[in-house]
């Protein structure tokens, strides 16, 4: 995950075919006269992306091509991965898995594994084999146990650090070659291209700190007695300290340039050679300058490796200066990218969407995926969840007895637990009171015998219950209660910090106890109640974090006049008021000041015939890059689909109605299915994914 914001607030207008399509004019290329190279591995999600780049990898030149070997790594943890390029080879595979010791296997690594790699018998003790690579907090020990159910060898290759985790799979590579390459151990930079170059030639790859050559990696040595040592990088990635030290073990030299551009460059041209254009190989592109793309360059490296390709890099979509030189000259023959195209300089208003259904239920208001599987689970008002898998739909819990449905009550909200194991629901129960519970999952299904409650609220009128929950980035649950109903904040809780209705809620569940209090809530040494974290807020009805850069959005309905969208930037923590009832959005309601006020970032009118916001989320899929960045909404009343900009500093760069309404009206909820894809719920029944149009 980037920590930086999308760069959709600067939009590039040079799309990366055209940067193509101008450094070629000359050659002699049918694809750059096509106009666009071949994309692989576009999914944002490095998992995703990473099975993508495998599937090329087997629909290779000389038709499919099954695996023998794959390293599973942490996807977010570049070290371990940069080590694995060597041990998986041409003919293997780097995939990854969500990293952390509570971490499960997703469905769709699993699928991948069974359809690329067949049974093999472990007594050969090589063929067949799952290398794990890292200890239980990189590839978890759940993920491992899961392995071992299938007719695979299953290997953990780890050590006490990185360092060590590096030395461990390189012993562990077959008829390594003489060469060892030399990267640093904090940061991919320098050495993210060099893996199709170890896969081809099985060069084992060791890391170390910037200064010193680390003990375990001088013990290495001195084991491997290579014939050369290659360090990766300038001397501000290895120090003129690191090769002396190297050369006590053998004849040593560095390959690097100016830039970590023309260090890729240096790579092409001193190990791989000049003559790519003659053996017609090609090279790859992909993004050696965001700090989350180092995922597409390992796990691209057995497909490079194939095809003889070096990886050059590009920069958030823009060929370098390094690269371009080193593609006029060479002119290699394909040139393939690994990564999505650019957004290109679209103002929203020029954005063309349109909705394909779905599916249909009963009064759908909530849809999330559940981690490690590929179903969607679909809340029905009435107090039951669908899941919706590959098979169609099924009931996977009814508690439709114990939940209040009239009014503005019902079955409001649910979010996992990251593992996919936990769910947690939020409904309004036959007294009418707002109840967070806890299930365990098993078998599929939510376990009703399981349930608990997490905590209770009172609630004094039948609507403005809010309801929607969601797992932060923190991963904490933030819980959205509307200020007790009626009207015109009847009961006094907008701007009552003892109370948790009006505001949103913020809970440690992952303990014994049902809940603790974050230690860093703002209200945790006084002032409020512990539990809350924002508050001066109607009715929230739907919330969401950006995945991408974990801002956090607030749909809040209005009153008589005004609807609006509140945005906490990350990192800038809670205890923010909103500023009802003494505002409706950045309007006086109930009085004319107050000292904290933080006003809405957007605000739409009644007078425009809107009457009740439904908030969204942040789109974050590939089938519409010009929509990346975009928080989506929409109106109960005016049904139609609408997009929003946020820049750096929290204020509107663009908005627009995106002149699509939802079918059947009422749209109530939006919510992503397992590629960032982005669904919007009907009243009506009808759930719809938003499509290019």
């Amino acid at each position: 995950m980037r920590a930086q914001r999308s760069p959709h607030p600067t939009r590039r207008a040079l799309m990366l075919a055209a940067a193509v399509v101008l450094l070629f004019p000359l050659l002699p290329n049918p694809m750059v006269a096509a106009g666009e190279p071949q994309r692989i591995g576009t999914d944002q999600d490095p998992v995703v992306s990473a099975i993508e780049l495998n599937q090329a990898r087997t629909a290779g030149p000389d038709g499919e091509q099954l695996t023998s070997t794959i390293v599973l790594g942490r996807s977010d943890v570049f070290a371990d991965n940069l080590a694995a390029t060597a041990l998986a080879g041409p003919d293997g595979a780097v995939l990854f898995t969500d990293g952390g010791p509570q971490a499960s296997l997703r469905g769709e690594v699993i699928q991948e594994i069974e359809r690329t790699m067949p049974p093999f018998d472990c007594a050969d003790g090589g063929a067949g084999t799952i290398f794990l690579a890292g200890g239980v907090n990189a590839v978890s020990q759940a993920v491992e146990d899961e392995l071992r159910q299938f007719p695979y060898c299953v290997e953990r290759l780890d050590g006490p650090s990185r360092v060590e985790t590096a030395v461990a799979i390189a012993e562990r590579i077959s008829d390594p070659s003489d060469t060892v390459l030399l990267a640093r151990s904090d940061n991919f930079a320098d050495a993210g291209s060099i893996g199709s170059f170890a896969a081809t030639t099985r060069s084992r790859i060791l890391v170390t700190p910037t200064d010193q050559l680390h003990p375990a990696v001088a013990a290495a040595l001195q084991e491997m007695a290579p014939a050369e040592i290659v360090l990766l990088g300038g001397d501000q990635a290895l120090s003129d300290t690191v090769l002396q030290q190297a050369e006590e073990f053998a004849p040593t030299r560095r390959v690097s340039g100016p830039t970590r551009d023309t260090t890729a460059v240096a790579f092409a041209r001193e190990l791989w050679g000049t003559d790519l254009a003659e053996r017609g190989s090609g090279v790859a592109l992909a993004d050696g300058f965001a700090d989350d793309d180092w995922t597409r360059l390992f796990a691209g490296a057995a497909y490079a490796a194939q095809r003889g390709m070096p990886i050059l890099y590009t920069n958030e979509g823009e060929i370098t200066p390094g690269t371009a030189e080193y593609l006029s000259a060479e002119q290699p023959d394909p040139v393939v990218v690994f990564g999505a195209a650019p957004a290109s300089d679209v103002a929203l208003s020029d954005v063309r969407i349109g909705l394909e259904t779905v599916v249909s239920v009963n009064q759908p208001l909530m849809v999330k995926p559940r981690p490690g599987t590929d179903e969607l689970w679909i809340i029905e008002r009435r107090g039951s969840i669908q899941a919706l898998g590959p098979d169609g739909l099924r009931e996977v819990l009814d508690i439709s007895s114990t939940v209040s449905a009239n009014g503005e009550r019902g079955l409001l909200g649910l979010a996992f637990s990251p593992d996919g194991d936990t769910l947690y629901t939020s409904s309004t129960d036959n007294a009418g009171d707002s109840v967070l519970d806890e299930f365990q999952i098993t078998d599929g299904v939510a376990d009703v015998s399981t349930r608990r409650e997490i905590i209770e609220v009172d609630q004094p009128a039948s609507n403005h219950n809010g309801g929607d929950l969601v797992w932060g980035p923190d991963d904490y649950l933030y819980w959205a209660l509307g200020d007790g109903g009626a009207s015109d904040d009847r009961f006094g809780n907008g701007q009552n910090t003892g109370t948790l209705l009006g505001g949103i809620v913020r809970l440690d569940v992952t303990g014994a106890q049902p809940y603790t209090v974050p230690p860093d809530n703002p209200f945790v040494d006084g002032g409020g109640a512990p539990e809350l974290w924002a508050y001066g807020l109607r009715n929230p009805w739907r919330i969401a974090f950006d995945p991408e850069t974990d801002d956090f959005y607030i749909g809040d309905v209005g009153q008589d006049r005004i609807e609006e969208i509140d945005f906490v930037p990350a990192g800038t923590g809670g205890g923010r008021n909103y500023g009802w009832p003494v505002f409706e959005g950045s309007r006086p309601f109930a009085g004319s000041s107050l000292a904290d006020h933080t006003p809405p970032i957007l605000e739409e009118s009644h007078a425009q015939g809107n009457c009740s916001i439904t908030g969204g989320v942040v789109y974050r899929g590939n089938d519409i890059p010009e929509l990346d960045g975009v928080y989506l909404y929409s109106d109960i009343c005016r049904s139609s689909i609408r997009g929003l900009i946020v820049g750096d500093d929290g204020t509107v760069i663009d908005q627009a109605d995106l002149d699509v309404r939802v079918s059947g009206g009422s749209p109530v909820g939006f919510g992503v299915d397992h590629r960032g894809e982005v669904l919007v719920l009907s009243l009506s029944g009808d759930i719809a994914k938003i499509v290019p149009a």
